[in-house]
């Protein structure tokens, strides 16, 4: 009994995650920038980047530490929408990283903010989503709806995400060797390398392996 409640459980969830989909699919069409025109940029004209991230460990915090460091490193501008998966994760990220909650660049939503889905609220990312990204980098491994909705809604010229996210939604996917995934400072690396080899004016499909 227990084992068919947990497949009923399951069915559901897929059912509405399904929905859920398709939803965003109407509502967002299936292009990396939406109302902005796709432009290839080599590094050197990148003038903001963008990125999203999930946090649901103290080593989430050390691995967003890097990103930032990895970001820095270039002299480009960036903003950051993180989110708190895990409940009290922030919490402790905090203690071991300080920084990260002085941090103007980043918008952080705490799961209190998540709807149940994984949405963040309206208001809070509101800023986030206001800007217009020469370059944005999803930094989740694997398909998730909350992240499929980020990357329709950030205007981006550029976008990239990780072999397994959803492919039609960016414009570059990056993989480590045998298709396994990158960790995350490694994928950083990774798009930097790439988009510096990028001329604008490039092919409007670009998937590199």
């Amino acid at each position: 009994m227990a084992g068919f409640l947990l497949f009923l459980r399951r069915l559901s969830t897929s059912i509405v995650l399904k929905a859920l989909r398709t939803y965003l699919n109407k509502r967002f069409p299936l292009t990396p920038s939406r109302d902005i025109p796709a432009e290839y940029h080599n590094l050197e004209d990148i003038k903001l980047i963008g990125f999203a991230y999930n946090i649901k460990s103290v080593e989430s915090g050390d691995a967003l530490s890097q990103i930032i460091e990895c970001i820095g490193s270039q002299n480009i501008p960036y903003k950051g929408l993180v989110m708190e998966s895990k409940r009290n994760a922030l919490k402790k990220i905090l203690v071991a990283y300080p920084e990260l909650g002085k941090n103007k660049n980043i918008t952080i939503i705490t799961k209190n903010y998540l709807s149940w889905t994984g949405i963040p609220d309206i208001h809070r990312s509101a800023k986030f989503f206001s800007h217009v990204y020469d370059l944005f980098i999803n930094f989740n491994s694997r398909s998730d709806f909350k992240f499929d909705y980020i990357t329709k809604r950030a205007k981006s010229k550029f976008s990239v995400g990780m072999r397994s996210s959803a492919l039609s939604l960016y414009s570059m996917v990056l993989e480590g060797e045998y298709k396994s995934t990158l960790d995350e400072a490694e994928y950083v690396k990774q798009v930097f390398h790439y988009v510096k080899a990028i001329k604008a004016g490039g092919e409007n499909e670009q998937q590199i392996s």
